[in-house]
């Protein structure tokens, strides 16, 4: 468990199952978010039509030492999690390592894909690094899959 308390406002984090609770007034403004949202690449090859992004394949990744600047700043703000995106991260060349870094500076690093596949083939490795993860879907049968994908029996609690 986390806790933050600023100035009679007091925030409990868990990071295993990403609940959040806060209570008691608060302030104008925190000294920092509890939840930060850093695109680590603008290259997406997938040419979704609903991509409010306006990523492509020949766009640009974040620098990984940029990215490791950003996980030690949010760690020492006392941030709690992080969402990261894009773009597609599955085409981020330094993805398991960003979420090492988010976990070493004591964010946990959630993420939101379109390849719920590359997800599934990689769970092994992204289970214990990754808070949890957002799929981005565009029919009923891409939900189907997820389920598919990920059963009850095979997610971790919370």
């Amino acid at each position: 468990m986390k806790v933050r308390s600023e100035s009679g406002h007091v925030t409990v984090f868990d990071p295993l199952t990403g609940h959040r609770v806060s209570f008691g007034p608060v302030p104008d403004r925190l000294r920092a978010p509890e939840l930060l949202d850093v695109k680590l690449t603008d290259r997406c090859s997938l040419g979704c039509t609903f991509c409010y992004q306006d990523s492509r394949p020949d766009r640009a990744h974040a620098q990984l030492d940029n990215v490791a600047f950003v996980a030690h700043q949010a760690g020492q703000a006392g941030v709690f999690e992080v969402a990261l995106g894009g773009g597609e991260v599955s085409e981020y060349p330094h993805f398991l390592e960003t979420l090492r870094l988010f976990r070493q500076a004591g964010v946990v690093p959630n993420f939101t894909t379109r390849r719920p596949a590359w997800v599934a083939e990689r769970w092994a490795s992204l289970r214990d690094l990754a808070g949890g993860f957002a799929v981005s879907v565009a029919t009923a049968h891409e939900v189907e899959e997820v389920g598919r994908l990920f059963p009850l029996h095979a997610r971790r609690d919370g």
